[in-house]
Parts: C-alpha cells; structure tokens; sequence
C-alpha cells in the first residue's frame, strides 16, 4: 500500500510550494516537489491519495490529473 506526506519547498524566503512523498512498507519511492503554492489543495490530496489505497504505477496519473 502507497501512503503520502507533505513536502515544503521554500524560495529565497519569496514563496512556499508543496510537493508529495510516496511511501511503501516505510521507505521512501518517490518524491514530487513544487506541486502546488496550495497548502489546503495538497492537503487535501494528500488525504485522497492515502485513504484510496493505490499502486505505486497510478502515481504520475493522480499528479497529472490534479494538475490539469
């Protein structure tokens, strides 16, 4: 089972961006920064992601459908 957690990027003290950490079993398998300036979008997303139990393979659609 994949689970998330929220990454923060912060720039020259500018601007914050949140990215997402995929996990398997514990250990790390992906990282994706700079998905949103959002903290509420990508919480939210966050939530989704760990409550709907998916295979790591479906990673790049849910970050590309969040996108678009």
């Amino acid at each position: 089972m994949i689970t998330c957690k929220m990454n923060v990027s912060k720039y020259n003290g500018q601007y914050v961006t949140y990215g997402l950490d995929f996990f398997d079993s514990g250990r790390m398998i992906r990282r994706i920064p700079n998905i949103t300036v959002s903290f509420a979008l990508i919480r939210q997303l966050m939530r989704e992601i760990n409550a709907a139990n998916l295979s790591e393979f479906h990673i790049d659609d849910i970050i590309e459908d969040f996108l678009t």
